[in-house]
C-alpha cells in the first residue's frame, strides 16, 4: 500500500498522458467531427520532437512568470483530473500509512515544473500547530503535483488531482502526511487532507472518512485521529 501512494502522482501523471491520446483518437473516428487521427501527420521524428519541447519550454514559462507575478493561484479555475485510487479506506489505514499528522496552516505555495513531465508541482510551506504523530518541527515542507497551465485565453487554470487538491495559503488543515521516494512529504492520496472550515470538519470528496470526520468539529476531529493513533501503537 505505501509504495502505490508514493508512486501515485507520477503514475497518474503519465495516464493522463495516455488518456488524453486515447480520447483523441475515439473522437476522431466520430463521423460528426472531423479531427485529423494523427495530429504529428507529416511532420519528421525531429519535428515532432522539437515540438513537444516547445511544449513544455512554454509551460515552464508559464509557471515560472505565474510565480513571479505574485498572483493569488486560488483566482486560477481549478481542473481536478479523477484519479483511479480514492485513498485508504478506513481511518486505521490512513494513519498506518502516514509518517506524520498534523494540524497545521497554509503559508506558502509556489509551483515548479518538471523537467520532460506536463503535470508540475507546487511546494507548500505549511506552520505546524501542532504534531499527532511524527516529531515535526514548527515548519515543514511539502510537495504536490499540479501547477498553473495557460490556456487559450491567456488566464491559466490550476491542474490538480482529485485525491490531493493543491493546499492554499491560509487553510486550516489536518495533514496526513508520507514520504515519496525523494525524501520530500506529500499528503497521502484521498485521506491526507481534512480542511478545518468555520470550525468544522471537510474532507475529500472521495474521503472513505467523509462519513466520519465530516462536520466534527476540530476538537472532536483531533480525539478521532488521537483514538486512531492509539489504536495502532
Amino acid at each position: 500500500m505505501r509504495v502505490l501512494l508514493r508512486l501515485l502522482p507520477a503514475v497518474i501523471a503519465t495516464g493522463l498522458l495516455v488518456i488524453v491520446a486515447v480520447g483523441a483518437v475515439a473522437l476522431a473516428g466520430s463521423p460528426d467531427l472531423k479531427l485529423p487521427l494523427d495530429p504529428w501527420r507529416g511532420l519528421s521524428d525531429p519535428d515532432r520532437e522539437a515540438q513537444v519541447q516547445s511544449a513544455y519550454e512554454q509551460q515552464a514559462k508559464f509557471i515560472r512568470d505565474f510565480n513571479a507575478s505574485g498572483q493569488d493561484p486560488r483566482s486560477l479555475h481549478r481542473e481536478a483530473s479523477q484519479s483511479f485510487y480514492a485513498g485508504p479506506d478506513s481511518l486505521g489505514e490512513a494513519l498506518g500509512a502516514s509518517d506524520f499528522v498534523v494540524l497545521a496552516t497554509v503559508r506558502t505555495v509556489t509551483f515548479e515544473p518538471i523537467a520532460g513531465q506536463w503535470l508540475g508541482q507546487a511546494r507548500v510551506t505549511i506552520d505546524v500547530l501542532r504534531s499527532l504523530k511524527g516529531q515535526a518541527g514548527a515548519t515543514l515542507e511539502l510537495i504536490q503535483p499540479g501547477n498553473p497551465a495557460p490556456t487559450a485565453d491567456g488566464h491559466g487554470v490550476l491542474q490538480e488531482l482529485d485525491v490531493a487538491p493543491i493546499l492554499m495559503p491560509g487553510d486550516r488543515v489536518i495533514l496526513m502526511l508520507t514520504r515519496v521516494d525523494s525524501g520530500a512529504l506529500t499528503p497521502l492520496a484521498g485521506a491526507g487532507i481534512a480542511y478545518l472550515e468555520a470550525g468544522l470538519v471537510r474532507t475529500l470528496d472521495r474521503s472513505a472518512l467523509q462519513s466520519m470526520l465530516s462536520g466534527q468539529t476540530e476538537t472532536e476531529a483531533l480525539e478521532l485521529y488521537s483514538a486512531g493513533l492509539t489504536g495502532i501503537k
